[in-house]
């Protein structure tokens, strides 16, 4: 009885480790997504005061943070999980063509980010 009440004990433990290391995972999940927000909104505003070079800037590390939750992307969205980095690519490719379609992505990009907040952490 006495090892049983100790294993019920220790496996209540766990269970609340278990639980704060997923609402750490979540949180992390979340400050991704919100630095790529951060990202794409510094990117609009070089493009507004048309410096090109800021916006490039701001964008380099934007496909590496979304893949780090690419997964719970997917699990929302999975074509808007492979559409997101092909956007970032376009944008970044039209900022020496053509700005004004860079913006128009560069707002999509942004429009696509806050649904998926809303979606996953909302």
């Amino acid at each position: 009885e006495e090892a049983e009440s100790e294993v019920q004990a220790l496996q209540s433990q766990l269970d609340t480790a278990n639980g704060r290391l997923e609402t750490l995972e979540g949180a992390d999940q979340h400050q991704a997504l919100l630095e790529a927000m951060v990202d794409a909104y510094d990117a609009r505003l070089a493009m507004a005061q048309e410096n090109v070079v800021a916006a490039k800037s701001a964008l380099s590390g934007t496909i590496a943070t979304l893949k780090t939750i690419e997964d719970e992307i997917a699990a929302f969205d999975s074509g808007l999980a492979s559409a997101l980095p092909q956007r970032i690519e376009l944008i970044r490719t039209n900022l020496d063509r053509d700005l004004e379609t860079a913006i128009a992505d560069c707002d999509q990009l942004i429009e696509d980010l806050i649904e998926v907040e809303k979606a996953l952490f909302q």
